[in-house]
C-alpha cells in the first residue's frame, strides 16, 4: 500500500493588505521556477489576494490530489496540476528558455492551457499584437483562454482578461503593453 503524505499549507508571508502568500509543505523551493512563482504571488497579495504555491505533481486518483485539486474533477483540467491558486481560482505559470520569442510564447501558451485557462507567462519578447493575434485565433477554434498575464523581472501585468462572450484586450496601465517585451 502507498504510503499517504502528510498534504498542508504552510503561511509563508502576510501583507497589511489582508494578502496571504502560502505554500505546500511538499513544494521544493529550490526549483528552477519557485522565486517567479513567488514573485507573483507577491504582486496578488499586497494586492489583497490569498495565494498558494501548489504542490507540482499529485497522482490523480490519490487523496492528496482531492484536497488539493478537487474543483477540477469533471472539468477539462481533471488530472492535472496547476501552479497557483488566487482567490479560489487555479493558475498556470510557464517560463521559456527559447531565444525565439514567438515559439516560447506559443509553447508557453500550449503547455499552459493544458494546465488552465488562466496562464501567467514570463516575458518572451513579442509584441502584444501577435499576443492578441494569437489569443483570437484560439478563441476561434474553441480555446478557452480567461486570463493571460505577463511577468517580467520588474511587475506582473494583466494583457488579456475574457468577460464571457465580451471578452477583451487589458492593455490597464500607463505605458503601451508592447513595451513590456523590450523592459
Amino acid at each position: 500500500m502507498k504510503e499517504r503524505i502528510e498534504l498542508y499549507p504552510e503561511l509563508f508571508e502576510y501583507y497589511p493588505s489582508n494578502g496571504i502568500i502560502e505554500i505546500y509543505n511538499c513544494v521544493n523551493r529550490i526549483d528552477s521556477d519557485f522565486e517567479s512563482l513567488l514573485r507573483v504571488c507577491r504582486f496578488f497579495a499586497a494586492e489583497g489576494k490569498h495565494c498558494v504555491i501548489l504542490p507540482k505533481s499529485l497522482h490523480r486518483k490519490s487523496q492528496e490530489y482531492c484536497l488539493v485539486f478537487g474543483k477540477l474533477f469533471g472539468t477539462k483540467y481533471d488530472g492535472k496540476c496547476p501552479d497557483l491558486w488566487i482567490d479560489g481560482v487555479f493558475y498556470e505559470h510557464e517560463g521559456h528558455i527559447s531565444k525565439n520569442g514567438k515559439k516560447a510564447f506559443r509553447n508557453m501558451m500550449n503547455r499552459g492551457l493544458a494546465q488552465s485557462s488562466r496562464i501567467i507567462i514570463e516575458d518572451c519578447n513579442v509584441t502584444y499584437s501577435f499576443i492578441l493575434s494569437s489569443i483570437l485565433g484560439r478563441q476561434m477554434i474553441g480555446i478557452e483562454i480567461e486570463e493571460l498575464w505577463a511577468l517580467n523581472q520588474q511587475e506582473v501585468k494583466l494583457l488579456y482578461k475574457s468577460e464571457g462572450q465580451h471578452s477583451h484586450a487589458a492593455p490597464v496601465f500607463n505605458e503601451s503593453v508592447e513595451s513590456l517585451a523590450r523592459k
